[in-house]
């Protein structure tokens, strides 16, 4: 099997190249060393972003080899087993919590954008790029997921203008309409891509998002509202949750919640054993990976790390040593309504600050603040200084790898 998919890397960077210039099809060796490509960067900790690029500054790619398809059908046994292999590499690239970057150039056809369209950043060329999904044209229609993931990108009237008139747009006209993120010229196109990725990597960003913090969520009367503007606004954003008492949450609730774009809902139990049933009521219907009861008043071992909460809304502080160290200041950045970035949703009073988001970007403030930093180096060792030391939150169930990161950088 010729090499047909490039794989190199810089520092924490993979960059994939598909090596078929000018014209760079995507045809069955192609997908099926992107497939094994996708299997093993997502198990592989030493990689914390991904570009997708093409050799030659001709075309990004004219998608699928058309001519392949009978071959395509022998090869996988069925032509539903072949398109399934294209939805799931892409559902895989989607759902990596590593960001995968994109860049579009020259032609950007059929797989040469339904492919960049599961990717969480697009990055294309502000000169000659034409990006579309052309398949009417042929007699068919988009069947990796495109039209689906085109119409959550940029709305359904962008999507229907472009799939029903194979249309094909210029680089500028997509980053219009929310198709791509930034356009550059085409000298400047993929280093641009490998640059974004590096920050990235850096700020071991996971591509999530967290609706949490000093009370209940649900009490919040446009919180809908919110988390629709958020998709809107990033599109890539794939990990949104939610922690909730449940007190307000009903079937309903859930089900506007899930079409508004929340992937997940975290019910926090705090009475017992009785409040199960009800939960699993309002979820029946449900995916199990979209949800999860958080039953805090199991035993210790159980309980996610955290000790018994004394309230309904978060945790109380209270004259008592807990002799760990403390990782959510390594892998969570909080943001209060008003920007202030604080030291964790346990200190309600913001009695620490760390900038605002409003007049600093999130990477100058995650990577170079310098408070911020004194603030990890001292919980590395302990936690004596205020709020952390009278906190009875355990604190050391994730972020070791994101203390790692940050000792490193």
């Amino acid at each position: 099997m010729s090499e047909i998919l490039l794989y190199e890397t810089k520092e924490a960077v993979a960059i994939l190249t598909i090596n078929d210039a000018p014209y760079n099809r995507m045809s069955l060796d192609f997908m099926d060393q992107l497939e094994d490509m996708v299997n093993k960067i997502s198990v592989d900790s030493s990689i914390r972003a991904v570009v997708l690029t093409a050799s030659g500054l001709d075309n990004f790619s004219v998608g699928m080899n058309l001519k392949q398809l009978p071959e395509g059908v022998e090869r996988k046994g069925s032509r539903d087993a072949l398109f399934d292999q294209r939805l799931s590499v892409i559902e895989k690239i989607e759902n990596m919590n590593k960001p995968w970057i994109v860049t579009l150039f020259g032609y950007c056809l059929g797989g040469g954008l339904e492919i960049p369209l599961g990717c969480h950043f697009r990055l294309a060329a502000s000169e000659d790029a034409q990006i579309g999904l052309p398949e009417l044209d042929l007699g068919a229609v988009p069947a990796w997921g495109g039209s689906a993931r085109l119409a959550k990108c940029v709305g359904e009237h962008h999507a229907m203008d472009m799939i029903l008139r194979s249309k094909k747009i210029s680089g500028k006209r997509a980053l219009e309409i929310g198709l791509v993120h930034e356009v550059w010229p085409l000298e400047n196109l993929k280093d641009a891509a490998i640059q974004l990725a590096k920050e990235l990597a850096n700020l071991g960003y996971k591509n999530r998002l967290l609706f949490c913090g000093f009370g209940e969520p649900l009490l919040y009367k446009h919180l809908v509202e919110a988390v629709t503007i958020l998709k809107n606004e990033m599109p890539w954003q794939e990990n949104i949750h939610i922690v909730t008492n449940g007190d307000r949450l009903n079937k309903a609730k859930a089900k506007e919640l899930y079409k508004a774009g929340v992937n997940k809902i975290f019910v926090s139990m705090y009475q017992g054993p009785n409040q199960v049933h009800r939960f699993k009521k309002i979820f029946e219907d449900v995916d199990p990976s979209m949800y999860l009861l958080q039953h805090y008043y199991k035993p210790e071992e159980e309980n996610y790390g955290f000790e018994k909460l004394s309230n309904r809304a978060g945790y109380n502080f209270e004259d008592k040593s807990v002799n760990t160290t403390c990782n959510l200041p390594f892998y969570a950045m909080n943001i209060h309504h008003d920007g202030d970035v604080i030291l964790c949703c346990q200190d309600w009073t913001k009695r620490t600050r760390f900038g605002n988001v409003m007049k600093t970007n999130v990477k100058d403030i995650w990577i170079n603040n310098m408070a911020l930093q004194r603030f990890r180096a001292k919980l590395r060792e302990n936690r004596s200084m205020t709020p952390c030391k009278n906190c009875n939150v355990d604190g050391t169930l994730y972020g070791n790898k994101s203390k790692e990161i940050l000792r490193a950088a």
